[in-house]
């Protein structure tokens, strides 16, 4: 069971990468958001590409 569990829009994740994208150093946090948006997104959209 997920304690925190909750939806972002596509246009806050589209920003944040771009952010994220020009920002000189990234935080534990931003790596972290960015790894789990790469596992839990892009990856079973190209998988499913890939098919």
């Amino acid at each position: 069971m997920k304690a925190f569990e909750f939806e972002i829009a596509p246009e806050q994740v589209r920003d944040f990468l771009k952010e994220c994208l020009q920002a000189e150093h990234l935080s534990s946090a931003q790596e972290s958001w960015i790894r789990g948006i790469l596992t839990n997104c892009l990856h079973p959209f190209l998988n499913r590409l890939l098919i």
